[in-house]
């Protein structure tokens, strides 16, 4: 997931960083629509193929999640809903992407900007069910310690992480500077400390994994 969307979001499509600015007049970013058109769509599609593995990512994180919940499994059921929305706006994000090149120079100058302002707010606003997504795990892995199903530790990196990608909503507000959708708070560490999370999370379930194909060899009669 992270490696393909890296060669699709930052290599191919230069989503990441962004190739104009939030103040950059419509002129401008029309221009370099045109310039970089084939880039972009092709970015677009493989952005679009990494990020949607968010949602079976998630959903490894539930199911391991649900066999600690017992006969109301509420916060397995928030962290499913709340990936799949995240994946879905994610997902649209690369698709207006994709669109606002696909008829490059036919498009108003005007347009072409609302479009691309309009795929960095839905990438960026996804900072609202990312946030439930994290406060979810946190809360699961606060359990009793006996029955969480994710260290103590991983629950204080998901709200570290929660704080940090809700900077996301800052972009509203701001075309310039670390809160603009081209900024370090509101794109550049979010991004950054989501794939390291993303890392760490999987080295836990490879390991929950291993523990559990450990006990069932030592049960009797296996």
């Amino acid at each position: 997931m992270a490696i393909i969307t890296l060669i699709g979001a930052v290599l191919v499509g230069r989503f990441i960083p962004p190739f104009m600015d939030p103040s950059s007049i419509a002129a401008v970013v029309a221009a370099k629509y045109a310039e970089h058109a084939t880039g972009v769509r092709i970015g677009a599609i493989v952005s679009a193929v990494g990020l949607c593995l968010i949602a079976p990512f998630g959903g490894a994180l539930a199911a391991q999640t649900r066999p600690a919940e017992g006969a109301r499994p509420i916060l397995t059921y928030v962290q499913v809903a709340s990936v799949a929305v995240a994946s879905v706006f994610v997902v649209l994000a690369c698709t207006i992407w994709a669109l606002t090149a696909f008829r490059p120079g036919d498009y108003p100058p005007e347009l072409v900007r609302y479009s691309n302002d309009l795929a960095y707010f839905l990438f960026i606003f996804t900072w609202p069910p990312f946030t439930v997504w994290f406060i979810a795990i946190a809360l699961a892995a606060f359990k009793d310690p006996d029955q969480a199903p994710f260290p103590r530790w991983s629950g204080y990196l998901c709200l570290w992480l929660a704080v940090q990608i809700s900077a996301g909503a800052l972009i509203a507000f701001f075309k310039t500077g670390p809160f603009a959708y081209n900024g370090l708070f509101a794109l550049y560490l979010p991004v950054a400390l989501f794939f390291v999370w993303v890392v760490a999370m999987t080295v836990v379930m490879l390991r929950n994994l291993s523990a559990e194909r450990q006990n069932t060899e030592i049960q009797p009669g296996h």
